[in-house]
This record gives structure tokens, C-alpha cells and sequence, in this order.
């Protein structure tokens, strides 16, 4: 893995995104898969058009997680108010809207690539209990 050589190396400087989409079951359920396909593809256009200079994977079936560096790692909370921002703007149909969670963390030097993905996996679902206990997306 690249990134473990650059922290073996001592040259890293990255982060780990984690987007996890709310309540794509029910929206299955009740209008279809095909329409859960639609809600998958406008959340994972956000991610890929927000974070254009990561790296973008899907990670199972409704989260997504990007490897910051550079512009992004640089700007990474301008580039998680724009993904609130570009969520709340997303409008339509049920499945045209985008409720997700998004949760960061950045390597502070003394980590390990798994220990950023927990702590990113962590504040996620941080995000997600406010959500659900209605705070606004990021």
C-alpha cells in the first residue's frame, strides 16, 4: 500500500473521508432499487465533484470513502461545508436528495492508515447520530 510507504518513509500527509448515505434501505423499500441506484449515483457525482483531486472508492453497499492529499487535504474543511452545502442543495424526487454523514480524520504522523479510517469511520457516525437527532448533514 502506497500510503503505508509514505508513512514508513516519514513523507506522509493525507486524510480519509468517510461518506455513509442515511437511510437507504427505506428508500429501497419504498420506491425501488433502481431509485436506491439513482440516490447512490447523485451522492457518489457530490463526492466525486467536492474531493476532484482524490481519489474516490465505493465500501460496500451505501458508504464511500476518498484518500485526501493535496488541494483537498489542504482544504478540507472548505471542501466539507461545500459537500453540507451541495447535500442540502440536492433536491427532487426522494431519491434525488442526498442525506449522508461525512466524517474526516487526517494523519497526524504518529497513526496508521487503519488507525485514520477508524477515526474517520468514527466521526462519521458521530455526524450520523446528530443527523438523526436532527442536526444538519455534512
Amino acid at each position: 500500500m502506497k500510503l503505508a510507504e509514505e508513512i514508513r518513509q516519514g513523507v506522509a500527509r493525507f486524510g480519509i473521508v468517510i461518506v455513509d448515505m442515511n437511510d437507504l434501505k427505506k428508500l429501497n423499500d419504498t420506491y425501488g432499487h433502481e431509485c436506491g441506484n439513482d440516490a447512490i449515483r447523485t451522492t457518489c457525482s457530490i463526492i466525486c465533484e467536492v474531493f476532484a483531486h482524490s481519489p474516490v472508492f465505493r465500501f460496500g453497499g451505501d458508504e464511500f470513502v476518498v484518500i485526501i492529499k493535496g488541494r483537498d487535504y489542504d482544504h478540507i474543511e472548505e471542501r466539507a461545508a461545500q459537500f453540507r452545502r451541495a447535500a442540502e442543495a440536492a433536491d427532487g424526487q426522494p431519491w434525488e436528495k442526498v442525506n449522508a454523514a461525512l466524517g474526516y480524520a487526517l494523519y497526524d504522523g504518529e497513526e496508521t492508515v487503519e488507525a485514520v479510517f477508524r477515526s474517520a469511520d468514527y466521526r462519521m457516525y458521530e455526524k450520523k447520530k446528530e443527523m438523526k437527532g436532527g442536526g444538519q448533514s455534512e
